[in-house]
C-alpha cells in the first residue's frame, strides 16, 4: 500500500519524516482475512453483509494484497450488488475491478444525492431509515474514508450541480423576465392591452408549479440553493404547466413560443446529462487491472 497507488504521498527527498494515515483493522474483516492467508478455506463465509466486505477489501488493500480474495470475489459481489442505495457498493465495485456495478452506482449517486442542511452530498441512510428511498437519504459521502476512487466523488457533486444548472437555467430566465415586466424573448409574442395579466399567470402558475416539486425559483440563485436530486428535479420540471389568459391561437403564440424555448432548455440538458455521467477512461483501466486480479467478472 505504502509503495502502490500511496507513493505520491511520499515528500519530495529531504523533506522530512513521511507519516500515511492508515485505516484501524476491523477485526471481524481481519480474522476472515487471516483464515485465507493461513488457509482455512473453511472458515471463510461465501457470502458477507456489505460493509463487512467492505472492511476486508480495506484491509486487503492497505496491505497491497486484495488478490488473495479472488477465489470468493465474484459470489461476495453477487451477494452485495443489489445494494445500490449504500455509497460503500461504489467503493467495493472500484476495489473488486466489477465495472458494471461501478458504473450503475457512479451514475445513481449522480442522479440521487443530495445537499443536507450542511451544504454536504448525501446518498444512503444512516443507520436509522427516517424516510424510504432518496428523499430520506441522510449519509454523507464525506464519511467514506477508505476505498474512494480517486476523485469520483467530487466529481459526481460537480456533475450533479451542472445537470440541476441545466435543467432550471431556462425557468430561471422565463421567470426573471416575467418577473420584471417584460416577455420571454422579445419579438415573439403578440402583445396585447391585457399582457400585464398574462405575464401575471404565467408568472404565478411557474412559480406555483415548480414549488410543488421543492424548487424555489424565487431565490437569488436558485441553481445553487435546490438541495434536491437531479430525478426529483426531472419530475418537477416535467409537471409544469404554464397558464396564460389566452388560449394559444394564430394570433397569440405567447405560451407555444415559451413551451418551445423550454423544450430546447430540456433537451440541451438531456445532452448535458449523457455527456457528463461517464466513467472515466483512467477509472475503467484501474478497473480492468483489479477484475484482473480478483476475477470478479466472468471472462467472454
Amino acid at each position: 500500500m505504502l509503495f502502490g497507488r500511496f507513493l505520491e504521498s511520499r515528500p519530495l527527498e529531504g523533506a522530512g519524516e513521511w507519516s500515511v494515515d492508515l485505516p484501524e483493522d476491523s477485526p471481524e474483516a481481519m480474522e476472515i482475512v487471516l483464515n485465507i492467508v493461513h488457509g482455512h478455506f473453511n472458515l471463510v463465509p461465501e457470502k458477507l453483509p456489505l460493509m463487512r466486505l467492505y472492511n476486508v477489501l480495506t484491509i486487503t488493500e492497505k496491505y497491497d494484497m486484495t488478490v488473495i480474495v479472488r477465489p470468493w470475489a465474484r459470489s461476495w459481489m453477487q451477494g452485495v450488488k443489489h445494494q445500490t442505495d449504500n455509497a460503500h457498493l461504489l467503493c467495493v465495485a472500484w476495489e473488486l475491478g466489477d465495472t458494471e456495478v461501478f458504473e450503475t452506482m457512479y451514475k445513481k449517486i449522480t442522479y440521487e444525492s443530495m445537499i443536507d442542511l450542511q451544504g454536504r452530498v448525501v446518498f444512503g441512510h444512516l443507520a436509522r431509515i427516517w424516510k424510504p428511498g432518496p428523499e430520506g437519504y441522510n449519509f454523507p459521502l464525506e464519511k467514506i474514508v477508505y476505498l474512494r476512487p480517486p476523485e469520483v466523488f467530487e466529481t459526481i457533486a460537480k456533475h450533479r450541480q451542472a445537470l440541476v444548472s441545466a435543467y432550471l437555467d431556462h425557468f430561471v430566465l422565463l421567470y426573471r423576465c416575467l418577473k420584471d415586466g417584460c416577455r420571454y424573448m422579445k419579438g415573439y409574442y403578440h402583445s396585447s392591452p391585457d399582457a400585464e395579466e398574462c405575464n401575471s399567470m404565467l408568472l404565478g402558475s411557474l412559480v406555483r408549479c415548480l414549488a410543488k416539486g421543492k424548487v424555489d425559483i424565487t431565490l437569488p440563485n436558485p441553481c445553487e440553493s435546490y438541495r434536491g436530486n437531479v430525478e426529483s428535479l426531472e419530475k418537477a420540471i416535467g409537471a409544469v404547466k404554464l397558464l396564460t389568459v389566452h388560449k394559444p391561437s394564430p394570433a397569440n403564440q405567447c405560451l407555444k413560443r415559451i413551451e418551445e424555448e423550454l423544450a430546447k432548455g430540456a433537451l440541451a440538458a438531456g445532452v448535458t446529462k449523457s455527456e457528463l455521467v461517464i466513467v472515466q477512461p483512467e477509472h475503467r483501466g484501474y478497473l480492468e487491472k483489479q477484475a484482473s486480479k480478483t476475477g470478479v467478472v466472468m471472462a467472454g
